[in-house]
């Protein structure tokens, strides 16, 4: 509840003009992630952005209020896709939606909020927190014109390449995510294949086998990945409108691993480095690069196998960032997210 009690402190300092129903609709976003039934919340498509104050606002539980003003036109569609799914994933609760209020109650009955608590009292009275998520006031929206949608903070944090997914996935295609080693890129894929229910196809299942593990093979930039094999099973067949039928590479016991079939899809992720190897590219409607600081790439790798790190040093990174350098990589993509800062 302490997180809870400081958002609430922090909006009613940023939005003097709240009233009880912004306060309720507060909690319920925190608790239930906004409405399912409709993305939009019932905000204005005319927002602007509160002055002063940030355009991702933490509602806390892990979300967050987008406000529209802050992004390109167009990405409606990604938003509302977003807002949606967050809505679903949502596992709140009505007992711990009343403990939030109880919360509020007793912060508005201690003076500690600028809410009078016979005006809580009378809205709740009437019925403002018995069913779905109210409105916010009129005068929150003659002040505010809020347009906004309630996201998890994931989402949030990787919107720039949610907005490429949605205009991949509108015109059909395979949407190609490269970067650096533990920059996100799995973990994105993840989540683009959650939201838009399509498959993700990994370059780590197209590690070289042992017969093209030579030094020719190797001094080729992006040379260390199967990508004749990836384009073979995967994006030819993909981008033809067939199904896919591939078998990947299991490096710990250097065999392939059973066939597995995946349908035909409109949509479809190819995730790893060198996925936009220069052979390749041709299949992508588009492309994202992951990046971040040495410092903090290092801080992860050892988070995720101390063991391993040398190795990654010394061998893996020097591969892949002569590979960045010489096939343009970073240039060649419609966007780049730093993830420095977000996990």
């Amino acid at each position: 509840m302490q997180e809870l009690e400081e958002i609430l402190r922090a909006h009613a300092a940023r939005y003097p003009a709240m009233e009880a129903a912004d306060y309720v609709k507060l909690i319920y976003q925190n608790e239930f992630g906004g409405c399912p039934a409709a993305a939009r919340d019932g905000e204005k498509e005319r927002a602007v952005p509160p002055a002063g104050g940030p355009l991702c606002e933490p509602i806390g539980g892990g979300l967050c209020r987008v406000h529209l003003a802050a992004l390109p036109q167009g990405a409606g569609p990604a938003l509302d896709r977003l807002a949606l799914a967050t809505a679903r994933e949502a596992a709140g609760s009505r007992e711990r939606f009343l403990q939030k209020l109880e919360l509020l109650r007793g912060l508005c009955a201690a003076g500690q909020l600028p809410l009078d608590s016979a005006a809580l009292e009378a809205f709740l009275a009437q019925g403002g927190a018995a069913g779905p998520c109210p409105p916010h006031s009129g005068a929150y929206q003659a002040a505010y014109a809020p347009g906004y949608r309630v996201l998890r903070q994931s989402y949030a944090d990787m919107l720039p390449a949610f907005l490429e997914a949605e205009r991949v996935a509108a015109r059909g295609g395979v949407l190609a995510l490269d970067g650096r080693c533990a920059s996100g890129k799995s973990t994105l894929a993840e989540l683009i294949g959650r939201v838009y229910g399509c498959p993700v196809f990994h370059l780590d299942d197209y590690f070289l086998p042992p017969e093209l593990r030579t030094p020719e093979r190797f001094a080729q930039p992006g040379g260390n990945v199967h990508y004749e094999r990836f384009e073979q099973e995967i994006l030819r067949p993909f981008t033809g409108g067939g199904e896919v039928v591939f078998r990947a590479f299991d490096c710990h016991a250097m065999a392939m691993r059973p066939p597995v079939t995946v349908p035909t899809a409109p949509f479809a992720v190819a995730e790893g480095c060198y996925a936009l190897h220069p052979s390749l590219r041709g299949y992508y409607a588009g492309a994202v690069f992951l990046t971040h600081t040495p410092e903090k790439q290092r801080q992860r790798l050892m988070a995720r196998s101390p063991k391993m790190l040398e190795r990654f040093e010394k061998e893996w990174i020097p591969l892949e960032e002569r590979y960045f350098s010489a096939c343009g990589v970073e240039q060649f993509c419609g966007v780049t997210v730093d993830t420095t800062d977000l996990f």
